[in-house]
Parts: structure tokens; C-alpha cells; sequence
């Protein structure tokens, strides 16, 4: 039996961004045979069940890094690679890949923006409330929040990204993903990014004043499309607000210190409490051109449970020493006990 598997585009196995025109296909095939060879392949390219593209027949034996200079796609839109191949012994494999394409420049049509009253090394939430209708065909979020930044829709977290997007010298370019948020999108919305430093807003370490391009701060375009064909917009501007969050201190290199007392339970909720947010304002620090981000977010992939656990200076004075056993970049989950305010 021959199998197609791996169909990547320009490398990526889960494309959500890719670019419209100079797309690379690649694939792999098995077979439980010996000495099989690919003969020939075909690509077409769907939308909406339509065929918008047909290489035709190709004979050839290469499957990596395929493009066709002919071949040019629309920006935000999601689109279908339909793959056939033909080996050496007439057999045939099918397989399929579905693919979202870029956000132009000019589609945007949002403003960067940051906390009116930010303070260096706060975490801050900014939140948008708004109403949808109830038909919702396809809901896509186009997201950069400097440093880095988390992403909730009535009060579920979206993406499991950590430090999120990756570094790049921001004055040159800076990258933006795309989710699909279709699943949690209702009639009643509330949609928030909790901001970091991330290494774009680092104050910390390196310098006096740490290796800082900015303010945190974000731009997002929240595109949604009804069965009707209308479609609706929210994107970032001063009609956004923000709020401190509970985390009080961040950074790259120092780490985070949460106080439980400033958490606001509601701050993702579409019913949340206004008390406390102010009007964001438009962040005025020059940056790099956005481009669409292709490489994979981190993400946590193994946990470690601590092998011992043992005072900082042989007392129990307060400070502790975790050893997990193995060096590696992380971040730590604990439970404390229930406590009085203040301890």
C-alpha cells in the first residue's frame, strides 16, 4: 500500500499563515514495498470546494520544497492543498492539508496600543467587550502583543503559547500569529490580552534600565464571518481598556512575583466588572514591519517533579532550594496552602 504523510507548507506541518505567492509544498510517501519511487504528482488547491489552482500532472521525483511561480492566493483566506501521487508501480496515495494565508499590511486597519498608566514590569491586562450575531462561519484572531502576551475570549485562554511571539531586533520586523477562535466566540464577548515584558520590554537585566525597546503594548484584528457572507471587525484602538493584573513584577531573566490580592476574577468575562479600567492609548515607539510568524510557539512539553526539596541555608528560614534534577528552561507550578491576607 502506498501512503502519503508529513504534507507540509513551507515547512510547517499546521500552516495558518502562509504567504500568497512563493508557497514551498513538501511530503513524504511509504509503502511496504521495496525500491518504490514517486513517478508523478498532482496539486490542486481548493476554495469553498473549488478548484483555484491544478498543477496538472507533473513527472517527477522530487517532494520537497515544490512551488509554482503561477500560482498566487488571496490574503485571509482559508484554503485546502489536495495532493496525488503516482509511483513507479502505477499505485496511487491521496492526501490533504488545510491552510490559512496572510494578513496584509493594509487589511490591519488597527492601532498599536498600550496602558494609559503603565508601570514598568506590571503585567497588564487590556481588555475589548463586544457583541457578535449567533450565525459565526469562521472567527480568526491576527495577534501581536510586545513582549509577549496571552489571549483569552470569554474567560478561556486560547492557545497554550508560552513568551509569545518569538524575539526578532523589533525595529526591523516583528511577528503576528493567527488562531482560530470560531468555538469560543458568543452573542455576548469579552476579549483580553495579558501582557508581558517578553524580551521586547525587558527592564531588568543587562543595563541600567534593561535592554528595553518599549512599553508593552498590542495590535490585534479580530476578523469574524457569518454563514450570511457579512463579516464584522474588531480591532485594537483607544476603545480598549486596560487593568493591572495581579502580576506585579515580570521579566525574561527575573521571573514574575504575583500578588493573590489584586486578582479580578471576571477580567476576562463578558459580564466582568468595568470598575478599575481605563481607556488605552495609542503606543507611539516605532517598530519594525509585522510579518507572518512560521516557526512553532514553545510550548510545554514534559513536566518534572521536584527530586528534593531543601532549605536555601540548611534552616528553615523562609528560602528553599528545588531541585528537579535536570538542567532546563522552564517555569515552576506549586500549591500553597490556604493562608490569611498578607502571608
Amino acid at each position: 500500500m502506498l501512503q502519503l504523510f508529513d504534507l507540509r507548507i513551507d515547512h510547517n506541518p499546521a500552516p495558518d499563515l502562509v504567504l500568497t505567492h512563493g508557497i514551498r509544498f513538501s511530503w513524504k510517501m511509504k509503502s511496504e514495498r521495496e525500491n518504490v519511487l514517486q513517478k508523478t504528482y498532482r496539486v490542486t488547491i481548493c476554495k469553498d470546494n473549488e478548484i483555484v489552482f491544478d498543477s496538472d500532472t507533473v513527472e517527477s521525483d522530487q517532494s520537497s520544497d515544490i512551488t509554482f511561480d503561477e500560482l498566487f492566493l488571496q490574503p485571509a483566506t482559508e484554503y485546502v492543498w489536495n495532493l496525488c501521487i503516482k509511483d513507479n508501480y502505477d499505485r496511487s496515495a491521496i492526501a490533504s492539508l488545510q491552510f490559512s494565508t496572510e494578513l496584509y499590511p493594509d487589511m490591519w486597519q488597527a492601532q498599536w496600543i498600550t496602558p494609559a498608566d503603565y508601570t514598568v514590569s506590571w503585567a497588564p491586562f487590556l481588555r475589548k467587550k463586544f457583541d457578535a450575531k449567533s450565525n459565526v462561519r469562521r472567527a480568526v484572531l491576527y495577534a501581536c502583543g510586545l513582549g509577549c502576551a496571552e489571549y483569552y475570549i470569554n474567560g478561556k485562554k486560547i492557545a497554550d503559547d508560552y513568551i509569545d511571539p518569538p524575539m526578532t531586533n523589533y525595529e526591523k520586523e516583528i511577528l503576528y500569529r493567527a488562531y482560530d477562535v470560531t468555538s469560543f466566540i458568543d452573542e455576548k464577548n469579552a476579549i483580553v490580552a495579558w501582557l508581558g515584558e517578553g524580551f521586547y520590554a525587558q527592564s531588568q537585566v543587562w543595563t541600567h534600565g534593561g535592554f528595553y525597546y518599549g512599553n508593552v503594548c498590542l495590535i490585534a484584528r479580530l476578523e469574524i464571518e457569518y454563514d450570511d457572507g457579512t463579516r464584522d471587525a474588531i480591532v485594537t484602538d483607544t476603545t480598549w481598556q486596560s487593568k493591572n493584573s495581579p502580576i506585579i513584577l515580570n521579566n525574561i531573566y527575573g521571573g514574575e512575583t504575583y500578588d493573590a490580592r489584586l486578582e479580578t476574577p471576571d477580567f476576562a468575562l463578558a459580564d466582568g466588572s468595568d470598575a478599575g479600567w481605563i481607556d488605552c492609548v495609542v503606543d507611539q515607539t516605532p517598530k519594525g514591519v509585522l510579518k507572518p510568524c512560521n516557526m512553532p510557539p514553545v510550548r510545554m512539553i514534559r513536566q518534572f517533579p521536584a527530586v528534593s526539596v531543601t532549605p536555601c541555608c540548611g534552616k528553615s528560614d523562609g528560602a528553599w532550594i528545588f531541585d528537579m534534577g535536570e538542567n532546563f528552561a522552564g517555569v515552576c507550578e506549586f500549591h500553597l496552602p490556604r493562608s490569611s491576607r498578607g502571608h
